[in-house]
């Protein structure tokens, strides 16, 4: 007797998990922070602080990004707590600051 091939491979765990809906942060859709965001890439010419690849032709790459965190008490507004990075580099940035604030609450837990 022949085995029958399994046309649908059956699901798996992992297949009926959905990731959590990323919320974005109102602050970043306020029209003081659009603006003063607009301004700073102009002024730096559109080009990304970490990397220097320049980003005039594809604004929308580039990311107003603060240099010290608001929820570590940076400031909001001030240019100087701005820096302009592109995805890649803003990307980098966020998993080492991530991966920072882990090991801080990992290494407080248990003390």
């Amino acid at each position: 007797m022949a085995l029958k091939m399994i046309r649908r491979p059956p699901r798996t765990l992992a297949s009926r998990i959905r990731p959590p809906v990323k919320l974005t942060d109102p602050f970043y859709q306020s029209a003081g922070w659009r603006a003063l965001a607009a301004d700073i890439k102009r002024q730096r010419r559109y080009r990304c602080e970490a990397c220097g690849s320049d980003f005039s032709r594809r604004a929308d790459k580039l990311i107003a990004d603060h240099i010290v965190e608001r929820s570590a008490g940076g400031a909001e507004f001030d240019p100087l707590n701005i820096q302009c990075l592109c995805i890649a580099c803003h990307n980098r940035k966020t998993a080492k600051a991530r991966k920072a604030r882990k090991a801080r609450t990992a290494g407080t837990a248990g003390g």
